[in-house]
This record gives structure tokens, C-alpha cells and sequence, in this order.
């Protein structure tokens, strides 16, 4: 259905795009010594970045006290929650390059909380499984680390 809506949608990004988002990322590594650290602090950005993504008007919004509100439960918008950490990981990851197929495992990474599995490249489960780790290890009831496999034959092993 998709290939037929938009055979573009399931493309892999330009050469160019891929290298937008590496040079993000690297300007982002540079002027951060040490991002994992951050992932608090900016996970209010994050918020602001889906209002203004979105096209939802924040003004009356306090939308650093609702990001603190839903940052403080993991159950609350979980699948922003996964895919902001997930950015985190991967920028405290230095030595590691962002790859061109990166923009589309991340998209995914929002379905998380809401799926019962999900196949990503075999670097990428890597990141995942950390960051679900640790979410679980904030909350033993939010639990994704059974959902995040690096293909579909692990899944069926996983899920017979």
C-alpha cells in the first residue's frame, strides 16, 4: 500500500541528505562534550521541535513545565520519549558515523511503545536495545526490550 501511496516513502535518503544529518550530528558532537548528559535538559527542545513540526500553536503553553510533566513518566508520549533518547545515544556514541539509512530506523523508532516488534540494521539494535534498557531500568513496567531485533529472522526465532 505504502509503494503504491508514495514509492519515494520507502526510498533510502539522498547522498545529500545523509550528509545533512552526519553533519548535524557531528557539529552537534563538537559543540557538546558530553551529550548523553543532556538528554534532560533538551528533551523540552525536543517538545517545542513536535509543536512546531506539527503545525500546534504552543503560545499560552508553558512547553518546558509540560515537557518536564511528560519526561517525568515514561508512559507519557513513550514513543517521543524512546526516539529523543535514542538521539542522545547516538550523539554520545563519538567514534561512530552516521549512516544514510539512519533517518529511516529512527522514524521507526517512535512505533516502539506501540508495537510488538520491530526490525531495525544490526547497529541501530544495538542503540535501541540500550536505550530500552535503560528506560526499563526507570520503570520495570516499560519494558521494550523483547520488541527491538536486528531482522525478521530473529523475530520468528523470537516469536515462534
Amino acid at each position: 500500500m505504502l509503494w503504491k501511496a508514495d514509492p519515494n516513502s520507502l526510498r533510502f535518503p539522498s547522498k545529500e541528505f545523509g550528509d545533512l544529518i552526519r553533519n548535524q550530528y557531528e557539529a552537534k558532537r563538537r559543540s557538546t562534550p558530553a551529550p548523553r548528559a543532556l538528554v534532560k535538559k533538551e528533551f523540552g527542545k525536543a517538545v517545542e521541535q513536535q509543536f512546531r513540526h506539527w503545525g500546534i500553536d504552543a503560545n499560552g503553553t508553558d512547553v518546558a513545565k509540560l515537557a518536564d510533566w511528560i519526561y517525568v513518566d515514561l508512559a507519557r508520549c513513550p514513543g517521543l520519549r524512546m526516539h529523543h533518547d535514542m538521539r542522545y545515544e547516538l550523539l554520545g556514541a563519538t567514534t561512530d558515523k552516521m549512516q544514510d539509512n539512519d533517518t529511516q530506523d529512527f522514524a521507526y523508532l517512535y512505533t516502539i511503545p506501540y508495537v510488538d516488534a520491530i526490525t531495525l540494521d544490526r547497529r541501530i539494535t544495538g542503540y535501541a536495545a540500550a536505550v530500552a534498557r535503560r528506560l526499563k531500568k526507570l520503570n520495570p513496567d516499560v519494558d521494550y526490550t523483547g520488541r527491538i531485533f536486528p531482522n525478521i529472522a530473529v523475530v520468528i526465532r523470537a516469536h515462534p
